[in-house]
């Protein structure tokens, strides 16, 4: 079911604290709040995120309700100790531009970069383990962007990006190991149903909209191989405890699996591209992307 926003900004990135309470960001530096699990949103003031690049929240961590961390277009990381209301800046030690977070825990979590401009051929992650005060830099992928990072246990995470480039940490992201992938792709989201099976929203390095795949892992992430091509560009991707696995991109289109991946179903809901899924409970699926799009569905 398609929600209003209040907004007509994109919308890239969300976080749920819990089943109820959730916030999203993006373009403008735009940054919402549901607490009735996506179903109403209040628009809270936006963060200044600008920079060079754009104007847009790229990465949106909660602890609970009060303490968070963004990131974004700009040179600083940002943190709130009131809910969203206001953001402290602190300078970020590096010259590239934050394109996701990630937090293991409390304390434990990271950003991935890309360099400057729209190249995109090379990223870096960085580590904190005192809940995002100072950042030192763990890892220097030459490969490509990154994107994305999860975590499937405080040990083993993954990271996916441009390009192809693909990583994976066994112990909680303090060294990295170069992974592989099929294809030069920009892998942007994942989702994992186990420890060791996952599945990858991808598309072409270039930009081109007209072309998507849908990737899977079954050792970690340590290797990633396409196992559906799409004529549109696949972005979201999304995984409950009860097997369902949702991939969305855009002009609407979105696949859904209810069996491992083995067979997907395709639906369109809506007409705008979708940027990020996340299960925000069992089974409420909330979706956000471009002009403020924002919907939510009964898995």
């Amino acid at each position: 079911m398609m929600r209003s926003s209040g907004t007509n900004s994109t919308l890239i990135i969300s976080h749920f604290v819990s089943p109820t309470l959730g916030f999203a960001g993006g373009t403008n530096g735009t940054l919402l709040k549901t607490t009735d699990t996506g179903t109403t949103w209040q628009t809270l003031p936006p963060v200044a995120v600008a920079g060079n690049s754009g104007t847009g929240i790229y990465g949106l961590w909660f602890f609970d309700a009060m303490n968070g961390v963004a990131v974004g277009d700009g040179q600083n990381i940002f943190q709130t100790y009131n809910g969203g209301n206001s953001w402290s800046a602190t300078p970020f030690s590096s010259s590239f531009i934050p394109r996701c977070l990630y937090f293991i825990n409390q304390n434990v979590g990271f950003i991935g970069t890309t360099d400057p401009g729209t190249a995109g051929g090379d990223g870096e992650i960085w580590r904190t383990s005192d809940g995002g005060s100072s950042w030192s830099k763990v890892y220097i992928c030459s490969t490509g962007a990154v994107f994305n990072i999860e975590f499937t246990s405080f040990n083993n995470g993954i990271a996916t990006g441009n390009y192809g480039a693909a990583m994976w940490t066994t112990d909680a992201g303090l060294t990295w190991n170069q992974g592989t992938m099929d294809q030069s792709t920009m892998a942007t989201h994942t989702a994992f149903i186990s420890p060791m099976v996952g599945f990858a929203s991808a598309g072409p390095a270039n930009g081109d909209t007209t072309y998507g795949a849908l990737l899977q892992t079954s050792d970690g992430g340590h290797s990633w191989h396409t196992i559906m091509n799409t004529p549109y560009l696949l972005q979201a991707m999304a995984a409950n405890a009860k097997g369902v696995i949702t991939a969305a991109g855009w002009t609407g289109n979105t696949l859904e699996s209810t069996d491992g991946g083995l067979t997907w179903k395709h639906n369109q809901v809506g007409s705008n591209r979708w940027v990020r899924s996340e299960f925000a409970s069992p089974t409420r699926e909330v979706m956000i992307g471009g002009n403020g799009s924002i919907a939510t569905g009964e898995k």
